[in-house]
C-alpha cells in the first residue's frame, strides 16, 4: 500500500509505504525499487496531476469553458478530470 498527500507545500512530508507480509519485497522484486523510491514516484505523480488540473483549470477559464469545480464547503473546492477522478482538493 502506498498514500501520500496531494497538497504540495504542506503533505511533502506525508506519505507511507506498507506491506503486508504476504508481500514483503513486492516493489524491490517486481519495480526493483526500494520504498523511498516507489513513494518518490508516487508524490510525482500526484503533484504532476494537482499540476495539469490547475493548468488546465486557468487555461479554461480564459476561455470561458467550464471546468469539474465541485464546491464542498465555502473553504473547499475539487477538481476532477474527465474522468471524475479527483485531482485538486484545495482548501481557501
Amino acid at each position: 500500500m502506498v498514500i501520500a498527500g496531494n497538497v504540495v507545500h504542506s503533505d511533502m512530508s506525508l506519505g507511507c509505504v506498507h506491506e503486508t507480509p504476504g508481500a514483503t519485497e513486492f516493489f524491490v522484486v517486481r519495480f526493483r525499487a526500494e520504498e523511498d523510491t516507489v513513494l518518490g514516484h508516487f508524490k510525482a505523480h500526484l503533484f504532476n496531476l494537482v499540476s495539469l488540473a490547475v493548468v488546465k483549470e486557468a487555461n479554461e477559464e480564459e476561455r470561458g469553458i467550464g471546468v469539474s469545480v465541485v464546491k464542498v464547503h465555502s473553504d473547499t473546492r475539487q477538481v476532477h478530470d474527465d474522468y471524475g477522478r479527483l485531482v485538486l482538493d484545495q482548501r481557501a
